[in-house]
């Protein structure tokens, strides 16, 4: 019985540790897009409006990290609100109902 009781703790653990494992990857490589992006942004020969799309999408970065861990520790999927203000962030005009393209002639 104890060792069906380590085994089963053990197999826990594992499943903990890859979870673990893949948040902090995808926490690292948020981080990193962030200094590469505010390092070319820091540079004086950046116009002013390519910096301030860079500062919303660093915002908008952010927004989505925070949703994307939330629904992936909650095991919820994203809802159409957060992709909404996710395009405002971003600097998108919104969504349309149903998806038109386009019309006529």
């Amino acid at each position: 019985l104890g060792l069906l009781l380590v085994f089963r703790t053990n197999t826990a653990y594992e499943r903990f540790n890859a979870g673990s494992d893949a948040v902090w990857e995808v926490t690292s490589r948020f981080r990193s897009v962030f200094r590469q992006l505010i390092g070319y942004l820091s540079s004086p020969s950046v116009p002013h409006a390519e910096r301030e799309a860079g500062v919303e999408l660093i915002d908008a970065m952010c927004l989505f990290h925070g949703w994307l861990m939330t629904a992936y520790l909650r095991g919820e999927p994203g809802s159409a609100k957060q992709a909404a203000l996710l395009r405002v962030a971003l600097g998108m005009p919104p969504q349309r109902p149903g998806g038109g393209g386009g019309g006529g002639g």
